[in-house]
């Protein structure tokens, strides 16, 4: 199994982590789903948590870094655990993410089918798909 990749009850469970400069923290972002077939479920269930610790404040805890924070603590990096998202494709969801004001909105997109997110997490997790069918059978 790939690191950040474990079996629960026959279904894959994901996780990703979001640096967040200001806090010196990560949030954990995590999802469970059924056989990846349905993108739209994919992040419906999101838990996000800073270090094991749910997030009941958003506000407080997700706050875009001021521009002399982010210049003296380290960039921003989405660390990919899980092979479900292309790298070229993450790169964008994640900074995305990243950009919302709490992570609140980051649910409410990730469950929303219209959201400019959701879709782009939709069309790497189709882009994904076609590219381990491919591999598996050539």
């Amino acid at each position: 199994m790939p690191r950040g990749v474990w079996k629960e009850h026959n279904r894959n469970r994901f996780k990703s982590r979001i640096w967040l400069p200001d806090r010196r923290r990560n949030i954990l972002i995590g999802s469970s789903f059924m056989n990846c077939e349905d993108a739209g479920l994919a992040y419906d269930a999101a838990s996000i948590f800073v270090r094991g610790i749910p997030v009941n404040n958003s506000a407080e805890v997700y706050k875009t870094p001021s521009s002399s924070a982010s210049s003296s603590a380290p960039q921003h990096h989405a660390t990919q655990q899980s092979t479900t998202i292309s790298p070229t494709t993450s790169t964008s969801i994640w900074d995305q993410i990243q950009g919302m004001a709490s992570i609140d909105d980051v649910c409410l997109a990730l469950r929303s089918p219209e959201s400019e997110l959701n879709k782009k997490l939709q069309h790497a997790l189709r882009e994904h798909h076609t590219t381990k069918a491919q591999k598996e059978e050539g």
